[in-house]
């Protein structure tokens, strides 16, 4: 098995009963059932927001950048986790990528066979989608996030908890 494309693994290697662990920046795919860093992105923003209130002359044209950077991290955070809204609503949703893994994990747990093609087929397509919504995460947090924040500082707008703040003379 080689390691899924779009991924930077520290470690790729053949778990128990071959099995892959994928090990990302200590961020443990196969363990995605709390996918922090969108969480956060979501808590930050909403800081942002109530930052945004207290800035009328920026609130506009920020406010218009914070609603697109919501409305992206809950598109990230829906193919990991499910869509919550149509699953509270007891309709019919696509498998999220925690589903996928969940399923091989219980499938695993107590075998003492090699994983199923199933189990494969699943892992490696949940590998895949978590890259592509890693990308995603990064480019919102690393890029798109971090301008927002500059954007609000030079506005003038208050300080938000992971913003770091300038300083007049550096």
């Amino acid at each position: 098995m080689i390691a899924p494309p779009g991924l930077t693994p520290i470690e790729f290697r053949p778990g128990l009963r071959g099995l892959p662990l994928l090990h990302v920046r200590g961020f443990i795919a196969i363990d995605i059932t709390r996918p922090e860093a969108a969480e956060d992105v979501e808590a930050r923003l909403k800081q942002i927001r109530e930052a945004l209130r207290e800035t009328p002359a920026a609130e506009k044209q920020l406010g218009a950048v914070a609603d697109s950077l919501e409305q992206r991290n809950r598109e990230t955070l829906r193919p990991l986790r499910s869509d919550v809204e149509i699953a509270g609503r007891s309709e019919p949703v696509p498998l999220s990528i925690n589903d996928r893994l969940s399923s091989v994990m219980e499938g695993e747990r107590f075998s003492l066979q090699k994983p199923t093609q199933t189990d494969i087929d699943s892992y490696n397509i949940a590998a895949a989608e978590f890259a592509d919504q890693l990308a995603k995460l990064h480019g919102l947090v690393e890029v798109d996030l971090i301008k927002l924040e500059k954007d609000m500082e030079a506005a003038g707008a208050p300080w938000t908890p992971g913003r770091v703040p300038d300083w007049p003379g550096n």
